[in-house]
């Protein structure tokens, strides 16, 4: 496994990210048998680039009410869960920091938010600290 990531594409009708790594090329699927794939329901993230110094919150937009959002790594692993939740302004926002409080790391994450119909919603950001 490799911290360094050049580039990352989705593909969209088998639901799967592929990253260019260091050490070569990793995928990463986003739907679970039976659910939906991402049919083009994609987040708005910016900043992108996150540089954590000079803003301290993401914002992400296009999420879904009562949607329940996902920060992961680009190898699948589950940096931060949020509960579903009314989401009145259809954004929301990230501190850059896991489950533990603490802050992550520079790298790519994938922000996920699972409609409660299903759908899956899907972004992407680069943070740099």
């Amino acid at each position: 496994a490799s911290d360094q990531v050049y580039d990352l594409a989705i593909d969209e009708p088998r639901s799967v990210v592929w990253a260019a790594t260091g050490a070569g090329l990793s995928t990463l699927a986003l739907s679970a048998e039976g659910e939906p794939g991402l049919e083009s329901l994609k987040l708005v993230v910016r900043p992108n680039p996150w540089y954590t110094e000079r803003r301290s919150m993401l914002v992400v937009s296009g999420i879904p009410r009562y949607s329940r959002i996902s920060i992961l790594t680009v190898s699948g692993e589950q940096v931060r869960t949020f509960a579903p939740r009314e989401n009145s302004s259809e954004h929301f926002f990230w501190d850059g920091s896991n489950s533990h409080g603490r802050a992550c790391a520079s790298g790519v994450y994938l922000i996920q938010a699972k409609a409660p119909d299903g759908r899956f919603f899907i972004g992407k950001v680069a943070l740099v600290r």
